[in-house]
């Protein structure tokens, strides 16, 4: 179940979280990429201190560059499948649009 795209003006504590889980950091990578301490960053996943404004573009920075990577690691992994099953060795990028490839059993 994906949690709802943040916005610039809601980004929950949990959102927070699961966009740092998303990225594998631990709270002290994501502390030093956001330019705050990490005291203040366990604070504003445990809900004890706001996130600030200042914060929430970054953040939704983030978590669009997270969701592009994502999309270019699931790409990349049709291309790898059509071209093992067109004998291929090599493959244009809009050659591997998730509806190319057929579900096992539609044949």
């Amino acid at each position: 179940m994906a949690l709802p795209e943040p916005s610039a003006s809601v980004f929950s504590k949990d959102e927070l979280r699961s966009l740092r889980y998303r990225c594998g950091w631990s709270q002290a990578e994501m502390a030093r990429i956001l330019n705050v301490a990490l005291a203040d960053l366990a604070g504003f996943e445990s809900g004890a201190a706001a996130i600030p404004v200042t914060l929430k573009s970054s953040l939704v920075r983030i978590s669009q560059t997270a969701d592009s990577n994502a999309e270019c690691t699931q790409r990349r992994a049709l291309a790898e499948t059509l071209m093992d099953e067109r004998k291929l060795s090599q493959i244009h990028n809009f050659d591997c649009d998730p509806a190319a490839i057929p579900s096992k059993g539609r044949a």
